[in-house]
């Protein structure tokens, strides 16, 4: 119950299905960021770069576009989105 308010990255088609990411972030250098390993927190120095990737499951076919999703995770940080990714 605990992280009920929490969730994974995802991406959703345009018909509003949901793909939770299968990953979550890969890349950078990640610590635990709560006492549930439920959330990662990727650190940065000043002026680095990192290259982060996420996997997801396949979209179904007709999707014309996705939008990527991070959820809020709680009082650290809102909800940040993607949006209106086209797809070919």
């Amino acid at each position: 119950m605990v992280d009920r308010d929490l969730s994974e990255l995802y991406v959703e088609d345009n018909n509003g299905a949901k793909y939770l990411s299968t990953t979550g972030f890969v890349g950078g250098q990640q610590t635990n960021f709560n006492l549930y390993n439920f959330t990662r927190r990727i650190n940065l120095k000043s002026h680095e770069e990192v290259v982060l990737s996420a996997k997801f499951p396949p979209i179904a076919t007709g999707a014309k576009s996705i939008a990527f999703v991070s959820p809020a995770l709680g009082k650290w940080q809102p909800e940040w989105r993607w949006p209106t990714i086209s797809l070919k």
